[in-house]
């Protein structure tokens, strides 16, 4: 049966613990800091009996779409492997039967031949789960992006802001 944590109200560490995804835990620890981020949730054990009524009713607690169905896998965005555009993101989901068809695409992403071929190249132990999380999409003014390390030379020593 799927499993489903609210990203504003559930401690980031209960989602590690549950290998909810780096992703889902930032999400959680951002909320958690006070800052604002889309309202949404993460669903861990997707591909279980996923409960129609269940996703219409936290759909209903964020509000109307349209919605952002994500990935977050345990094995993606570590020290040692990133992970980026391995698994499925869809974005500008309308309504609930899109959001369970995206969330069935992510979690089928998980065993996908590309994410596997990225897996056994960076040598994973191949232990893995996926928590999809799901958010009311927004209207920014402007998006970015923070990279940890630079992204040609690979120093840390220096972060970059693309936006």
């Amino acid at each position: 049966m799927a499993h489903f944590y609210s990203l504003s109200s559930t401690d980031y560490q209960v989602l590690e613990q549950k290998q909810a995804g780096g992703k889902a835990s930032g999400l959680a620890r951002l909320a958690g800091e006070g800052f604002r981020t889309p309202p949404g949730f993460v669903i861990l054990d997707a591909g279980d009996a996923l409960s129609k009524e269940e996703l219409a009713s936290h759909l209903e607690a964020i509000g109307p779409g349209p919605y952002a169905v994500r990935s977050s896998a345990s094995d993606e965005d570590g020290d040692a492997a990133s992970f980026a555009g391995q698994y499925v993101s869809i974005l500008n989901v309308e309504d609930l039967a899109g959001v369970a068809k995206a969330i069935e695409d992510c979690e089928a992403s998980l065993e996908s031949v590309r994410a596997q071929a990225y897996r056994d190249a960076k040598g994973s132990d191949g232990t893995q789960s996926m928590g999809v999380v799901v958010q009311a999409m927004i209207a920014p003014r402007a998006a970015g992006v923070l990279f940890t390390a630079d992204p040609v030379t690979g120093r840390r020593d220096r972060v970059v802001v693309d936006a």
